[in-house]
């Protein structure tokens, strides 16, 4: 690393030995920070045939019990965004139902079948 040539001010090429010292210190490869706070990432993965949720809230009895009281823990990336997410997959299914319900109704007040088997004819049914 000393002999690295650098451009000086004198506009020379000299090594980066004479104008910075070099030593190897030992030390975490990576620091990690969130919200300008020291912090610890835990990275996991469930067996199979649990689910995430499962997964989740046994990750919070754990973390409720075994952190001192200055300690806390907050989710991050994907699993913030599940459970930031929560039951939007009800409303979605909820709306789909409301949505055929809605084809179905003006299908009927068109005077064709409200049955999809036979759209295509129409019936008094």
């Amino acid at each position: 690393m000393k002999a690295l040539k650098v451009k000086k001010r004198s506009r020379r090429h000299g090594p980066l030995g004479t104008i910075a010292a070099i030593k190897e210190i030992g030390g975490p490869v990576m620091i990690t920070r969130y919200n300008t706070r020291m912090a610890a990432s835990i990275n996991g993965g469930s067996l199979p045939g649990v689910s995430t949720g499962q997964i989740i809230q046994k990750m919070e009895e754990v973390a409720k019990s075994e952190l001192s009281g200055d300690m806390k823990f907050e989710w991050t990336e994907l699993t913030y965004l599940q459970l930031l997410e929560g039951s939007a997959a009800i409303f979605a299914f909820i709306g789909a139902i409301l949505l055929v319900f809605q084809v179905l109704s003006v299908s009927t007040k068109a005077g064709r079948c409200r049955w999809p088997c036979c759209w295509s004819c129409r019936c008094a049914c």
